[in-house]
């Protein structure tokens, strides 16, 4: 019988030791108040992943370093005739950052970052990998679409094309933080 009681209490203390942490990691993430669900997302989807940069290869690699993988494509300029520009995808240990690169112009735009690891944690208002999925609705409400099962996409509307952010889930916590923008 003083077993059973000894377990019983150690299991309480284990369910109130992981609610605590999941509080405290909810507490972290900075919800502004004053901003529309619409507009945190499309303040979110600019500005939300906070390391500053350059958009050009050498700017990246300045700022994060030399990366595991670098894959690039050549592709010829929409507007240009006989122009070629590159695409780069820069991977590192849990970050994505996708670049189109205008050798012409020496200028580049950023076409996508991918953040899935928490070791990547400067993203605004502490959102980042881990955090719970109640947080998520908290901070940006119902997502626009879920079709994608484990997928949640929420649509920046700043812009006259559709420009999403997606949060992949796993274990009602996100996995992924996908910020998607449109290049023309």
């Amino acid at each position: 019988m003083k077993n059973i009681l000894i377990i019983t209490i150690l299991l309480l203390f284990a369910s109130c030791s992981q609610t605590n942490q999941k509080s405290a990691a909810d507490d972290q993430v900075e919800i502004d108040s004053t901003l529309s669900i619409q507009q945190r997302i499309d303040t979110f989807h600019k500005d939300g992943f906070l390391y500053e940069f350059e958009p050009s290869p050498q700017g990246i690699r300045a700022r994060f370093g030399e990366p595991n993988v670098v894959d690039s494509t050549f592709v010829e300029n929409r507007y240009v005739p006989d122009q070629t520009d590159i695409t780069y995808d820069f991977r590192y240990q849990g970050l994505i950052i996708d670049l189109y690169w205008i050798p012409a112009k020496l200028e580049g735009l950023i076409n996508a970052v991918e953040v899935s690891s928490s070791d990547w944690d400067n993203i605004k208002w502490n959102m980042s990998v881990g955090v719970d999925t109640s947080t998520l609705f908290r901070l940006f409400g119902t997502p626009d679409d879920t079709t994608d099962p484990g997928t949640y996409k929420y649509i920046c509307c700043e812009q006259s094309v559709e420009s999403p952010i997606f949060f992949t889930i796993r274990a009602d916590t996100i996995q992924t933080i996908y910020w998607d923008y449109y290049v023309d």
